[in-house]
Formats: structure tokens, C-alpha cells, sequence
């Protein structure tokens, strides 16, 4: 059966859903499904990145607050575009900090954040597998060190990511059903 248009605010304001967390948690593939599932747009916002920052982190140098401005400001940039058209979102965005977050957060939409958590030995591991990505496993260890975990204002729902990717999926949706009240299971 192929996906419903989840229902729309009564204000029509569209919905922004930020899947985070770090490299390898699986953030990219639970965004490009659930955006799939809501017929909503997909970003990835690994490619915001500059050409120098994608440089820095494959040589295994972390980003530091003021490498992240200028990306965080073409991600706002973005979502206000898609905002100005009435487009909801599925960001997939480490968001490690919150400073960064709160500006994504501030764009206008109704927004819910799903917070991928998993240990540092087991994003290690699949990263370690992982093929042709510019962002270097060596950095993992900083991610962690730099993330601050999103805080029960900022509409978040955790996920821990053990489970297997249909499981994860599947618990998003339910808990974007509770927090967001939207649906594509219209039967």
C-alpha cells in the first residue's frame, strides 16, 4: 500500500523532523526512510558541508564552533527555502551542539527531533565497515566529546541504536505519531 500525506497542522505549517546523532549512528538512513514514509523532503546535511571542512575531517581533524558556522547558516538557509514553500523536512544532522541546534530549531516549523544513541564501541565497530565517506572514524571519539545531548525542551525523542534499522523505523514512527500527531497510516 503506498504512503498517505501525513495530515497537515491547522495552521499549515510545515514539519520539520531532525534525525541526530554521530557519524555512523544511523541518522542517514532513518531520515531518508521516514522522509520516504511521509513523502516529506530529505536533507542531508553532510552535503552542506565546505569543500575545506570535508577536507579537515578525512584527515581526521575535528570541526571546531567557528567551522560549523558557516554550514549551519546554508542549512537554515535551506530549510527557510523549503519552509517558504510550505515543504516539510526530514534533516539528517549530527546536531552535536546545542548552540547549533538552536538554530535549526528556530526556523519556523513544527519540529521533533529523534536522537539516535548508541555506544561509542558499537558506532566504532560499523564505522570501521563503512566505505567512502569523507568523514574519518578517527573523529568518533571527538563526536562524542563534543556532543551535548539534546535537552527535553528541544521536543526530543531517543532512540538507542541497537535494535536493527526496520526496528528503529518502526519506533520512530510511533513516537512521531505520539509527539507530532501525524500519520501515514491511513487504511
Amino acid at each position: 500500500m503506498p504512503a498517505q500525506t501525513p495530515k497537515q497542522h491547522a495552521d499549515e505549517t510545515p514539519t520539520l523532523i531532525i534525525v541526530m546523532g554521530v557519524s555512523g549512528s544511523g541518522k542517514s538512513t532513518l531520515a531518508a526512510r521516514l522522509a520516504q514514509h511521509y513523502q516529506f523532503t530529505f536533507i542531508e546535511a553532510d552535503e552542506y558541508h565546505s569543500e575545506e571542512a570535508k577536507r579537515k575531517m578525512h584527515k581526521g581533524v575535528p570541526l571546531d564552533d567557528a567551522d560549523r558556522a558557516p554550514w549551519i547558516a546554508r542549512l537554515c538557509a535551506c530549510l527557510q527555502d523549503y519552509r517558504s514553500k510550505g515543504r516539510s523536512c526530514v534533516l539528517a544532522y549530527s546536531g552535536l551542539r546545542h548552540k547549533q541546534r538552536e538554530h535549526i530549531l528556530n526556523q519556523g516549523f513544527h519540529t521533533a527531533t529523534v536522537f539516535l544513541q548508541g555506544s561509542e564501541a558499537l558506532i566504532a565497530k560499523r564505522l570501521a565497515g563503512r566505505k567512502n565517506h569523507f568523514m574519518s572514524p578517527q573523529l568518533l571519539h571527538s563526536q562524542f566529546d563534543s556532543l551535548q545531548a539534546p535537552k527535553p525542551e528541544e521536543g526530543v525523542i531517543t532512540l538507542n541504536v541497537t535494535p536493527s534499522p526496520e526496528t528503529l523505523f518502526q519506533q520512530s514512527i510511533e513516537a512521531l505519531e505520539r509527539y507530532l500527531g501525524i500519520s501515514a497510516f491511513n487504511h
